[in-house]
């Protein structure tokens, strides 16, 4: 027989909770009975389970996403640069082409004329990361990043004149 801890639960006269434990030894019998019972429970519990578990691995290979291939460059020949405009059509082609290079990049976009999804297959990846600002206003950026060991890029954006 195996002694077994069991915990009951009661109120007292002033509404106050408190645990009493035992230790009891159950015959062979209850033992084999705990069992089956724990046993249909697990079972139960599986066909609920299970079916989550798959829809969950399921999900998890749909939001893992492939990046395109990049170089792994030593820490000490990684850049750091910050793309303004990095969204537009010319950022955005500097942007892979850094990226590719093995580099870290920030984007700097307020979106009047450069697309997200130029951009888009990046996000996400440990090397890149995307702002949406407008570079009129001051930038004030915190974190890994120190304008000391920056390189900044400047993709001027003239959106086209009105017609006279």
């Amino acid at each position: 027989m195996h002694p077994v801890t069991v915990f009951l639960f009661g109120r007292l006269g002033r509404g106050e909770d408190t645990v009493e434990q035992e230790e009891r030894c159950y015959s062979a019998y209850h033992c084999r009975a705990d069992t089956d019972n724990l046993n249909r429970m697990d079972s139960v519990i599986n066909e609920v389970v299970k079916p989550l578990q798959k829809r969950i691995e399921e999900l998890e290979k749909l939001s893992m996403k492939k990046f395109p291939e990049v170089r792994k460059l030593p820490e000490i020949e990684r850049k750091r640069i910050l793309i303004t405009g990095g969204a537009g059509f010319v950022g955005s082609h500097l942007v892979d082409r850094l990226m590719e290079d093995g580099h870290e990049v920030t984007v700097v976009d307020n979106f009047f004329t450069g697309r997200k999804r130029n951009v888009e297959h990046w996000i996400g990846h440990p090397n890149f990361e995307m702002i949406n600002h407008d570079v009129v206003n001051p930038l004030m950026i915190e974190g890994k990043y120190s304008m000391m060991d920056m390189r900044i890029y400047f993709v001027p954006c003239l959106p086209d004149s009105p017609q006279t």
